[in-house]
């Protein structure tokens, strides 16, 4: 058996392999061997798959030396030019799906695997254990917003829990309305300024740590490009209309708008409770 695998190597080598077997065997069938192999073995350790390597570049080097020499000894038959096209049709194939099949081992063993790419604009929202309390801390944002809109089981929910210094008045709106629409109750446990207090009298239950502070303050608009306008005084009367729903007395209400947005005004528990902030 063994003489029989070395005396088929050195007749394809000399090039006077049948022709049959050489475009059969020696360049398809063996081509589909080794890519079988490799496969196999795609994920084994670089010392092994470099054996592979020279074992797979030794092997194309036989099969292309081989053909070679059979196109040129074959071209004096009558179908001489006709085997000669297929021999090189099957050389190519084996030439082009080799050097695929090293190449792609080539960018497993040694290219780095890239980091999984994640939109900067989806964000979640921390939930607790057992997902029915949402934490909203820092800046009031529009992907917070989104995160916050997104949530699919919205039945588990029960608190949306506050700690902020404000933000987006609009995202903070639309934490509002979704608030109200899913029945949620709020609680703050640090500092609840500006935007989050929107975000805050939204819910059902409201509540707060004993050292929660609530800061507030009327509206200002900070820039100025041309065709980018806002009515403050008229988003000042949307929010209005938010305290009114939780029935806050409207002395209360005018000193959150008189107070500068440079300020901050901070009321005591007994004045958020007597204003029905807290209930």
């Amino acid at each position: 058996m063994q003489n029989a695998i070395v005396k088929h190597i050195k007749t394809h080598w000399a090039g006077r392999a049948d022709f049959i077997w050489l475009v059969s065997l020696n360049l398809l069938g063996l081509r589909a061997a080794v890519h079988f192999v490799g496969g196999a073995l795609k994920n084994a350790p670089i010392p092994i798959w470099l054996i592979l390597f020279l074992l797979i570049s030794v092997i194309l080097i036989w099969q292309i030396i081989g053909s070679i020499r059979a196109a040129k000894s074959g071209l004096d038959h009558p179908d001489g030019i006709f085997k000669t096209i297929i021999l090189f049709i099957a050389a190519m194939a084996v030439i082009i799906t080799t050097t695929w099949q090293i190449g792609d081992q080539y960018h497993r063993l040694f290219d780095p695997i890239p980091e999984p790419f994640v939109d900067p604009a989806i964000i979640t929202l921390p939930r607790s254990s057992d997902g029915g309390e949402v934490f909203l801390n820092g800046p009031i944002t529009l992907k917070q917003y989104n995160a916050f809109r997104d949530i699919r089981d919205v039945n588990s929910l029960r608190t949306v829990t506050l700690d902020s210094q404000g933000g987006n008045i609009f995202a903070a709106r639309g934490f509002h309305r979704l608030i109200v629409e899913r029945g949620l109750n709020t609680n703050v446990i640090n500092d609840c300024f500006s935007a989050c207090t929107i975000i805050f009298i939204a819910g059902k239950n409201r509540t707060a740590d004993p050292s929660a502070r609530f800061g507030f303050h009327s509206y200002a608009y900070r820039f100025n490009f041309t065709g980018q306008q806002i009515d403050v005084v008229a988003e000042q009367t949307k929010d209005v209309a938010r305290f009114q729903r939780i029935n806050t007395p409207e002395t209360f209400i005018s000193k959150i708008f008189a107070t500068p947005a440079s300020e901050i005004w901070i009321p005591s528990r007994a004045e958020l409770i007597t204003a029905n902030i807290l209930n």
